[in-house]
């Protein structure tokens, strides 16, 4: 299921002199996913190998064990396939608000804000280590502009940024890993 809306309004709030304009977005996304990946066969995982057996030290076994097992076919090199499904989400607001000023002819502001967050749950190769993807931008710019004559223009233009990027990898297994 995909939900996309949004909306924008305008105007002045006084007249030839003062005006807003304030718009917002959404997104809110569930994509059913098939994952494939490769995993030791039941063959590598006792360490039977095409190449000769190997030991498998006791130390490596839980990270073995973490695995999931194949459930696709073996390609007899030890591999084999391991197909789950998932759920990839995405969850985003994204809202924007900007005020303009005149101040007669010569005298001109505005302010301008936005806001965008993002959360994304995405699959990695295996079932049990899903991460979330997670954005949060905030901006903000202010400017004012002087006309002192038919040839000359002063500006003056601040600006804000904020930027927040991560990811949460999950670790859902039976028992933690040493």
């Amino acid at each position: 299921t995909r939900n996309q809306f949004g909306g924008a309004i305008g105007g002045p709030l006084v007249r030839d002199k003062l005006f807003y304009f304030v718009g917002y977005e959404t997104l809110h996304e569930d994509l059913g996913k098939t994952i494939s990946s490769f995993v030791p066969d039941d063959n590598a995982r006792l360490g039977l190998l095409p190449d000769g057996p190997v030991a498998i030290a006791d130390a490596i076994r839980p990270y073995l064990n973490a695995i999931p097992r194949a459930n696709g076919a073996a390609f007899g090199s030890g591999l084999a396939t391991h197909t789950f499904n998932f759920e990839q989400t995405v969850d985003q607001d994204f809202f924007q608000g900007r005020l303009d000023h005149q101040r007669g002819t010569a005298h001109q502001f505005f302010a301008r804000y936005t806001y965008d967050d993002v959360v994304q749950r995405l699959p990695t190769d295996y079932p049990q280590f899903p991460r979330a993807f997670i954005s949060t931008n905030q901006f903000a710019t202010f400017e004012y502009r002087n006309v002192l004559s038919a040839g000359t223009l002063q500006t003056a233009r601040f600006g804000y940024s904020r930027t927040r990027i991560g990811q949460n990898v999950e670790a859902n297994l039976a028992s933690p890993l040493p």
